[in-house]
């Protein structure tokens, strides 16, 4: 596609990162990744200058996982350390980062997590299964009780703006009749608002 300079430069840049070879170490993973993020977070996304449909088709060719998996990747890289990747492997620290989402709501890409300090049912994270921290995480967000779910707003708008690439990264937080909002790209706002609005809301208590 024809574009901006600045961004088939940008696109350039990042793909020649998402493509090195960063199986065997740590720190080339994360930089991976994160180029990785960059390429989809953006608005509008880098990876329309590759000819690439969506994001789902530019994880699945690049780097060989579907979207899910693929934003989770990326959530991790921006969170995680090398050293972190190195002692707890990638699948355990996107557990980990699923329970502190879930219990403390989401904090800013780029901010990094201390999963040293985690301490989940009584056990640090090195003597902690990935099931276990799952269950933790599903513990955490399960509705007490026969009231409303303390999570339906956040789930349905998180519905909602998953039905768009733009949006596809976006957090969604809801917590004491709250819902927070994280990562919108300002050229998606009009789109974020729109999918809100078009969101299909539970009932109030």
């Amino acid at each position: 596609m024809k574009g901006k300079p600045s961004l088939e430069r940008a696109w350039r840049e990042e793909i020649a990162i998402v493509r090195r070879d960063a199986k065997k170490e740590a720190k080339l993973w994360i930089e991976q990744w994160r180029a990785a993020g960059r390429i989809v977070e953006h608005h509008p996304p880098l990876y329309d200058y590759g000819k690439y449909r969506d994001a789902g088709a530019f994880f699945e060719k690049e780097l060989g996982v579907d979207k899910t998996t693929g934003f989770s990747l990326v959530r991790v890289a921006h969170h995680a350390r090398a050293e972190d990747v190195e002692e707890h492997g990638i699948w355990k620290l996107d557990a980990a980062v699923g329970w502190f989402y879930a219990t403390h709501g989401p904090v800013p890409l780029q901010t990094p997590i201390a999963f040293d300090r985690i301490v989940i049912d009584g056990k640090p994270l090195a003597k902690l299964t990935v099931a276990a921290i799952k269950s933790a995480r599903k513990r955490a967000l399960a509705p007490t009780g026969k009231r409303r779910p303390k999570h339906a707003y956040g789930d349905a708008i998180g519905a909602a703006l998953a039905k768009h690439d733009a949006l596809g990264h976006v957090h969604v937080h809801e917590a004491d009749g709250f819902l927070n909002f994280h990562r919108v790209a300002t050229g998606a706002v009009k789109l974020f608002a729109e999918a809100i609005l078009r969101a299909k809301l539970p009932p109030r208590p």
